[in-house]
């Protein structure tokens, strides 16, 4: 068990307005239907980031557990999974302290794994995890994940799914069911590709 939660959204979408207008066979110079479409470009992205597990533009996340063998390190107690990918940095790594007081890691103790997807916080050759006192949440690490600031750097696969699913929000406007995006969707098949686990799944390379 893990709680999980953004604290800084991104700033800017993968898509942008005139992209979507563009796949959408929309005239740029006509923005009546501008509201219209950055809600599906919103809706689009959101989706496809809680289906894959991944973030697209930066973004600040705040993962929680209760001990340093909460997740994935019960079984490699050597590092941490850390949900969302890619992983881009580690900012902070809080923990509960035996007499209760809440105390920063120094960043010395345990190295970033920025490869791996998820991302992965692991300890420093020699290094051990403090001790906590057990309380609920008595480690909290914040980290940034993303492919950069914009979308200058978001795979061309991943605006191609965001588009396709754009394009089926958009055309398919209706009650909230009916725009939900269906499993037998061919978006589905772009998206499967680019699905990343969580610690009480499997990761690429590990079950």
């Amino acid at each position: 068990m893990y709680g999980l939660r953004r604290t800084v959204a991104p700033t800017s979408e993968p898509v942008t307005t005139d992209e979507a207008k563009l796949h959408l066979r929309l005239s740029l110079d006509a923005t009546d239907e501008d509201a219209v479409v950055n809600r599906c470009i919103a809706a689009a992205r959101q989706w496809f980031e809680d289906r894959t597990g991944r973030a697209l533009i930066n973004q600040t996340w705040k993962y929680t557990i209760d001990n340093w063998y909460a997740s994935e390190s019960v079984r490699r107690p050597g590092f941490i999974y850390l949900p969302r990918a890619p992983l881009s940095s580690v900012t902070s790594v809080y923990y509960t302290a035996t007499d209760g007081s809440s105390t920063l890691w120094d960043s010395a103790n345990y190295t970033v794994d920025t490869e791996s997807e998820p991302g992965r916080l692991a300890l420093a050759y020699s290094k051990t995890w403090p001790v906590t006192r057990e309380v609920v949440n008595a480690i909290q690490i914040t980290y940034v994940a993303g492919y950069g600031a914009d979308a200058t750097f978001v795979p061309d696969g991943v605006k191609a799914a965001l588009l396709c699913l754009i394009s089926d929000l958009f055309y398919n406007r209706g009650t909230l069911e009916e725009m939900a995006p269906k499993e037998s969707m061919p978006i589905d098949r772009i998206v499967t590709p680019w699905m990343v686990g969580d610690s009480y799944f499997d990761f690429a390379g590990v079950s």
